[in-house]
């Protein structure tokens, strides 16, 4: 089953870790929120300022522990013989990364992942099953208006 946010007039801020980082905790009120497979989903009323996008930021560390910091979750990055994407990684993984036409080996020390569905975003939703996971809603709080810091937060993790 699926949540069409522009539809439902909803806003769905997917946190694609666990747990949900601290900033976030102290900043996200407390509305509706469901378990996924790889994170969470906060449920808002719909909110015109925050657009449908994605936020990542990662650190990655070369072998001789210099960090570099990248702001694309869609950077391509090569773990084993495959083709990935920053946002798939987990922490810890190890790949390969062009960088100015060098190939750098790094690992993922650190990382943000958010995906914010709005306006012709969709959401899977319980009683769905994915990956043989069920989803489930962790609470029964009502959805409400995104708190103003939260989403002023989102905004400046907003890359143009």
């Amino acid at each position: 089953m699926g949540l069409n946010c522009g539809v439902s007039k909803k806003l769905v801020v997917d946190i694609d870790m666990t747990p949900i980082p601290e900033e976030i905790n102290k900043l996200m009120g407390n509305t509706l929120i469901q378990k996924t497979t790889r994170g969470w989903h906060l449920f808002y009323n719909q909110n015109e300022e925050l657009p449908k996008t994605l936020i990542g930021e990662f650190t990655l560390v070369d072998q001789t522990g210099k960090e570099i910091f990248i702001n694309n979750p869609n950077t391509n990055i090569k773990v084993g013989t495959k083709n990935k994407t920053l946002r798939t990684m987990e922490l810890e993984e190890k790949g390969i990364l062009k960088i100015n036409g060098a190939e750098i080996e790094v690992t993922l020390k650190k990382y943000l992942k958010i995906d914010i569905e709005t306006n012709g975003g969709q959401v899977v939703i319980f009683p769905s099953i994915v990956n043989d996971i069920p989803r489930n809603f962790i609470n029964e709080n009502p959805i409400i208006d995104i708190p103003p810091e939260f989403a002023t937060y989102l905004k400046s993790k907003i890359k143009s």
